[in-house]
């Protein structure tokens, strides 16, 4: 991955990314901590977060946190994942509370009294936890 420092494709201005285009497919390889990680997005699909507003870039995020939980190391965002993702219900309060927990017991690898600094905007664990918690 590139050094290129540049905006998520998905939350822009919001979230700071290493970006590295690939022109041989017209997508691009995104590492960005505000959407839990690398994913791959088409130019197509990135043309259209434009339209999107932070509910559902929050669903999309909450989509390839979902991804990675099942194997997926690098989930590809295409036209149809947007689409699903305007589409979809925001996550009930508690879903999302309990997958902010699971966050947590992930980044303390389970040791009590570890501290996370997840209210530290500072820091990527703040943006992951956004991401996990839609």
């Amino acid at each position: 991955m590139s050094n290129q420092i540049s905006t998520c494709p998905i939350w822009g201005p919001n979230a700071v990314a290493r970006v590295q285009p690939d022109r041989r497919n017209d997508t691009k390889s995104v590492e960005s901590p505000r959407a839990d990680g690398y994913y791959r997005i088409t130019m197509e699909a990135e043309s259209m977060t434009s339209d999107m507003d932070d509910s559902q870039k929050a669903r999309l995020t909450t989509m390839l946190v979902d991804e990675r939980e099942q194997g997926v190391q690098v989930p590809i965002i295409m036209e149809e994942r947007i689409d699903e993702a305007k589409k979809a219900d925001p996550l009930p309060v508690p879903k999302r509370a309990e997958r902010l927990l699971r966050y947590l017991v992930k980044c303390s690898a389970g040791e009590i009294g570890s501290k996370i600094p997840v209210l530290d905007v500072s820091t990527p664990y703040y943006d992951h936890a956004l991401a996990w918690s839609e």
